[in-house]
C-alpha cells in the first residue's frame, strides 16, 4: 500500500476591512442622532428670533409698515379694510404713492382730453389725489385684487383674532421661518444625506437675511415656506403616487398660487411629471391629473365666488404686474439703482397696454433699439443676483443691524451661500441626481428676478433654495478631502473664485444705508414720540427721544465740513437730511433752555446747510441762486452772471415764471444794473400787479439808486396796498418820507412800524431819530426808553 502524502490547505488572501473614513463615520453618527441636530438647529433659530424680536421691538423698525410710500403700509391698510367687515373686498383699492402720482400728472399734462372724461366719472370724492386713483383704478382692473390675496387675508385674519398689531403677524412669520428651516434639513438629508442636512440646517438657523423679512410686514418668509414646501410635496406625491397625496398637493399648490401666482409652474410640472410617470397609461394620467385639478379647484372655490360677486374675471387674481415689468425692463432703467420710473415710457405704454402686465413687458422691450440692448440689461440682473449687497427698497438689512445687533451674529448670507451652492448644483448635475422641483424652484425665482427687478426681497426665496446644495457642497469636500484630495481642491478652487466674483465691491454710487433710511425712521417714528412729549409740555422728554434718534447719525455726516467742497450723491442726500435734524436738535435745547447746545447745534445745521447748496449740481435755478448767496463779494459777480443768464432763459421759456424774475433782479442787483433791475421788475408787474416783491424792490431801487423819491414813494405805497402788515414796507416809507420833508407822514409810517414789531431795537432807533429831529424830545426819550428795556 503506498503512502499518501498530505497536502498542507492552499492558503487564500483575507480581503482587508475597508477602511471608515470620517464622512462614513459622521454619516452614520449623525443617523443615530436626529433628534439631537434638530434640538441643537431648532434652538438656534428660536434663540436668535428671541433676541431679534427683543431689539427690534425697543426701537422704531418694528413700525416700518408705517412709512406710507411702502408696500408694507398699504398691505396693513389694506388688511385692516378687509379684517374691518369688507371680507370680499369689494371695492377698488390699489396703491396710489409717490410714483403714482408722478404718472397720473404726466398723463393729464399730456392727455387734456381725458382730464374732463374722468372728472364725469368722480364720485363723493373730491379730493385732490381722487382723479389720479380713478386713473390708477381704471389701469389696475378696478375691483381686481392688487395682488395675490392670500397673504392679505392671512394678515387680516390674524389682526381680527388679535388685534390690529403686526407683531402678532410677526410672531406667525417667525414660527413659519423655523418650519422653512426644518424644511431645509429634511430636503437636504432626503437628496444629499446627513453631513449635508446638518451643515444646511445650520446655514439655515444662522442665515441673517433669512430672518430678517419675518420682521417685515411682507410675504417673503412664507414664500420661502411654500416653496420648500413644494418640494417636499412633490417628492413624497411622486414617490408613491396616490389620489389623497394628489389631492393633498393640487390644494397646496393652489394656496400657493394664491400667495403668488407665479407658483402656478409648479402645477405645470406636476401635470408633466404625471405624464411621464403614467405615459404608457393615458386613463391613469388622466386620472390622478384630474384627482390632482380638483384639489387646486377647492382652493380657488373662494377666490372664484368672490370675483363672481363683484364682478371681476373669475381666476383674475393680481394686477400690480404692469407697473414693475415696465420699470425693470425700459432701456433707460439702470438695475444698481433699484426701482426707477421713465416717466414718459411709463406713461405711454400704461396708456397703450390699458395696465395689462404681458402686453406691459413686450412693450418696455420694444423701448430698446436691439436685441443686444435687453439681454445686456437681463446680464446686468443677472450679475446683480450673485453679489453680496442686499439691495433694499422700503426697508434696510444694514439699518436693521443697527437696531438688532444679532443680525451681525446671524452672519451666514448670500456671500457664504453662492460660492458653495453653485459648486453643489454642479456636482448634483454631475451626479446626475433627479430633484427637479428643487432645480425648478431656483429656476422660478432666478426667472422673476432677471425679468423683474434685484431686490433682496425678491431673492430670499432663491437664497433658501440654494441652502441645500451649499450644504451638499461642504459634505463633498469633506468626503472626498481624504480619498480624492485633487477633487477636493478642485471644489475648493471653484468656490473661492466664485467667492470673489460674489464679493465684488459695490460700485461707488450705491451704499450699505441710504439717506432715506435715516429720514424714514424720524417721520414714521420717533417725530410721533416728540411731538406727544411736546404737546405734554415735556420739551426734556422729547430732547431725549430726538437725542435717541442723533445717536444713529452715519460716521459719513459726522466727517463733514465746511472744507468737504466735494460731495458724492450719497454724502449729498445725507447732507440735506441731516441738517434738517440737526435744526430740530437745536429747536430742541432751545426749549429745554440749553442755549449753549442750541448755538451749537443750530451751527451745525447751518454749516451742513451751506455745504449742501454748495454741492448742488442739479443746474436748477435754485441752485445757482443758492450758492450765489454763499460766496464771497469778490467770487460773486461770476456766479451772479450765470444766474442772469439762467433766469433770462427761463423766462423766455415760461414768461409767467415769477421767481424767474425775482432771481434776475438779484441777479442784476448783485451785479449793480439798478436799471436793468428796474425794467425786470416792470416786466414782472405787468405780469402780475400785485406782486410785493416787485413793488417793494422798485421802491427801493428808486430811492437807493436813482434819488427818485416820487417813484420811490409811489411803488412802496403799492407794495403797503399788497401786504399792509409788512413792517420793512412801513420802515421804508418812513425814510423816504422823512427825506422828503414830509414829517407827519414819516412819524406815522415808522410808528406803524414799531407797533407791528415792538421788540426791533432798529425800528425803534429811527422812530427816536425822527421824533428828536421833529423837535419831540419827551416822546423821543419814552422810546429811547422802551428801546434800552429790550434785552
Amino acid at each position: 500500500m503506498s503512502k499518501t502524502k498530505l497536502m498542507k490547505p492552499a492558503a487564500f488572501p483575507i480581503p482587508a476591512k475597508p477602511k471608515i473614513t470620517f464622512f462614513q463615520k459622521s454619516e452614520t453618527w449623525l443617523a443615530g442622532k436626529q433628534k439631537m441636530i434638530l434640538v441643537l438647529i431648532v434652538s438656534f433659530s428660536v434663540l436668535f428670533r428671541i433676541v431679534y424680536f427683543v431689539q427690534l421691538n425697543s426701537g422704531p423698525c418694528i413700525w416700518q409698515h408705517r412709512y406710507e410710500e411702502s408696500d408694507m403700509y398699504f398691505y396693513d391698510q389694506w388688511a385692516k379694510i378687509i379684517e374691518r367687515g369688507d371680507w370680499l373686498s369689494n371695492c377698488s383699492f390699489h396703491q396710489y404713492q409717490a410714483g403714482h402720482k408722478w404718472i397720473a400728472e404726466y398723463y393729464f399734462k399730456t392727455h387734456p382730453g381725458e382730464v374732463a372724461e374722468l372728472h364725469k366719472q368722480l364720485g363723493k370724492d373730491k379730493s385732490p389725489d381722487a382723479l389720479g386713483k380713478l386713473l390708477w383704478s381704471r389701469w389696475d382692473g378696478g375691483k381686481i385684487y392688487h395682488q395675490d390675496p392670500l397673504y392679505i387675508y392671512f394678515v387680516a385674519i390674524v389682526y381680527k383674532i388679535f388685534g390690529e398689531d403686526v407683531r402678532y403677524v410677526f410672531f406667525l412669520q417667525m414660527i413659519i421661518g423655523i418650519l422653512s428651516i426644518l424644511l431645509i434639513y429634511i430636503i437636504t438629508r432626503k437628496y444629499f444625506g446627513n453631513v449635508a442636512a446638518a451643515v444646511s440646517g445650520l446655514m439655515a438657523a444662522c442665515c441673517g437675511p433669512l430672518m430678517f423679512y419675518e420682521l417685515t410686514l411682507v410675504r417673503e418668509s412664507i414664500i420661502v415656506f411654500a416653496g420648500l414646501l413644494l418640494v417636499y410635496l412633490l417628492d413624497r406625491t411622486f414617490h408613491k403616487v396616490s389620489v389623497k397625496n394628489l389631492f393633498i398637493l393640487g390644494i397646496v399648490i393652489a394656496l400657493c398660487m394664491l400667495l403668488k401666482s407665479t407658483f402656478s409652474l409648479f402645477f405645470f410640472l406636476s401635470i408633466l411629471l404625471l405624464f411621464v410617470h403614467f405615459r404608457k397609461d393615458l386613463m391613469q394620467f388622466a386620472g390622478y391629473a384630474a384627482v390632482l385639478l380638483a384639489g387646486a379647484l377647492i382652493a380657488y372655490v373662494p377666490l372664484i365666488t368672490r370675483n363672481s360677486i363683484v364682478g371681476v374675471p373669475f381666476l383674475s387674481q393680481n394686477c400690480v404686474g404692469a407697473i414693475s415689468v415696465i420699470a425693470s425692463n425700459d432701456v433707460n432703467y439702470n438695475p444698481e439703482e433699484s426701482y426707477a420710473l421713465n416717466l414718459k415710457n411709463t406713461t405711454e405704454i400704461l396708456v397703450k397696454t390699458n395696465g395689462k402686465t404681458l402686453p406691459s413687458l413686450i412693450e418696455s422691450i420694444k423701448t430698446h433699439p436691439d436685441a443686444f440692448s435687453f439681454f445686456n440689461l437681463l446680464f446686468k440682473k443677472f450679475k446683480l443676483v450673485f453679489h453680496w449687497y442686499e439691495f433694499p427698497n422700503n426697508k434696510n438689512f444694514y439699518y436693521y443691524r443697527l437696531h438688532a445687533p444679532v443680525l451681525q451674529f446671524t452672519f451666514i448670507n448670500i456671500l457664504f451661500i453662492v460660492p458653495l451652492a453653485i459648486t453643489g448644483i454642479i456636482i448634483a448635475i454631475i451626479q446626475r441626481k433627479k430633484i427637479w422641483s428643487l432645480y425648478l424652484l431656483m429656476l422660478l425665482h432666478l426667472f422673476l428676478l432677471v425679468f423683474f427687478i434685484v431686490l433682496s426681497r425678491y431673492r430670499i426665496p432663491l437664497e433658501a433654495a440654494m441652502i441645500p446644495f451649499a450644504g451638499f457642497a461642504i459634505a463633498e469636500i469633506i468626503k472626498t478631502i481624504q480619498s480624492n484630495t485633487k477633487y477636493a481642491l478642485m471644489m475648493i478652487s471653484g468656490i473661492i473664485l466664485t467667492a470673489f466674483f460674489v464679493g465684488r465691491p459695490l460700485p461707488s454710487n450705491i451704499t450699505l444705508i441710504r439717506g432715506m433710511d435715516f429720514q424714514q425712521p424720524y417721520n414714521f417714528y420717533y417725530k410721533q414720540i416728540i411731538d406727544d412729549d411736546l404737546k405734554r409740555r415735556d420739551a426734556k422728554a422729547g430732547l431725549a427721544t430726538m437725542t435717541e434718534f442723533m445717536s444713529f447719525e452715519p460716521d459719513d455726516v459726522k466727517r463733514l465740513n465746511r472744507n468737504s467742497v466735494v460731495l458724492n450723491n450719497y454724502q449729498q442726500i445725507l447732507t440735506m437730511v441731516y441738517a434738517a435734524f440737526h435744526g430740530i436738535y437745536a429747536n430742541l435745547y432751545s426749549s429745554t433752555g440749553d442755549s449753549e447746545k442750541a448755538k451749537e447745534e443750530g451751527d451745525r445745521a447751518a454749516e451742513l446747510q451751506e455745504l449742501m447748496t454748495l454741492n448742488d449740481n442739479s443746474g436748477s435755478l435754485e441752485s445757482l441762486v443758492n450758492k450765489a448767496r454763499l460766496l464771497t463779494d469778490d467770487q460773486k459777480a461770476g456766479s451772479y452772471r450765470n444766474v442772469a443768464d439762467a433766469a433770462t432763459g427761463e423766462i423766455k421759456l415760461n414768461p409767467n415764471n415769477t421767481d424767474a424774475y425775482h432771481y434776475l433782479n438779484e441777479a442784476y442787483d448783485n451785479l449793480q444794473k439798478p436799471d436793468s433791475c428796474i425794467i425786470v421788475l416792470q416786466q414782472l408787474l405787468k405780469t402780475n400787479a400785485a406782486d410785493y416783491y416787485a413793488c417793494f424792490q422798485l421802491g427801493t431801487i428808486y430811492g437807493r439808486f436813482k434819488n427818485d423819491f416820487n417813484n420811490a414813494i409811489l411803488y412802496l405805497e403799492k407794495a403797503k396796498a399788497v401786504n399792509p402788515k409788512s413792517t420793512e414796507v412801513y420802515l421804508n416809507l418812513g425814510i423816504v418820507y422823512g427825506i422828503t420833508k414830509q414829517n407827519d407822514k414819516a412819524l406815522e409810517m415808522m410808528k406803524i412800524a414799531a407797533t407791528l414789531d415792538p421788540g426791533n431795537k432798529n425800528n425803534l432807533h429811527n422812530l427816536e431819530m425822527l421824533l428828536r429831529e421833529t423837535g419831540k424830545i419827551i416822546e423821543a426819550d419814552e422810546v429811547k426808553n422802551k428801546m434800552n428795556s429790550i434785552q
